[in-house]
């Protein structure tokens, strides 16, 4: 029988969602050893050149400050728990 992982969806730039997103994934398997940051967007629809201020900046808030927001919660929970490696 194959695992099943819980549904839980959250904006990876906002902390309290990505620390909730983690609380909820260690109640259902007992500790996370495993975290892979695969959230990302793209605006292919205009050229740069083209293209509102406001939709650059949504690229950079989910790929580069999401990245970091999810990066910097994983060795936090680990080192304090006595488990995992990051790379």
């Amino acid at each position: 029988m194959a695992a099943r992982s819980p549904e839980a969806p959250c904006r990876v730039d906002d902390r309290e969602q990505i620390q909730a997103l983690w609380q909820t994934a260690s109640e259902a398997f007992g500790q996370v050893d495993i975290w892979i940051n695969n959230a990302g967007i793209s605006n292919r629809k205009l050229p740069f050149a083209e293209a509102r201020f406001e939709d650059i900046e949504q690229v950079i808030t989910t790929n580069i400050t999401g990245l970091v927001t999810c990066c910097e919660n994983c060795p936090r929970r680990n080192d304090h728990a006595g488990i995992g490696s990051y790379l």
